[in-house]
C-alpha cells in the first residue's frame, strides 16, 4: 500500500468513528431527552429574542424622547 491509500484509509477510519459515536449517542436518548433538549433551546431562542426586541423598543422610546424633549425646547 502506498502513501495515498492509508492516508484514504486512516479519513474513513476517522470518519467512521465519529458517524458511530454520533449515532450511538442519538440512539441513546429517549423521546423525553429530546423534547426536554428541545424545549430548553426553545426557552434559550425566546429569551434573545424577547432580548432583541426588548433593546429596539427602548431604543425607539429613547429617540422619540429626545424628538419630544427637542420640539419642546424649540418650541419654546
Amino acid at each position: 500500500m502506498n502513501a495515498h491509500s492509508d492516508a484514504t484509509l486512516a479519513a474513513a477510519g476517522k470518519t467512521a468513528t465519529v458517524v458511530g459515536g454520533g449515532t450511538a449517542f442519538i440512539g441513546g436518548l429517549s423521546a423525553n431527552d429530546i423534547a426536554a433538549i428541545a424545549g430548553v433551546a426553545g426557552v434559550v431562542v425566546g429569551l434573545l429574542m424577547q432580548w432583541y426586541f426588548s433593546r429596539r423598543k427602548d431604543q425607539r422610546e429613547m429617540d422619540e424622547h429626545r424628538a419630544r424633549m427637542k420640539e419642546f425646547s424649540d418650541g419654546h
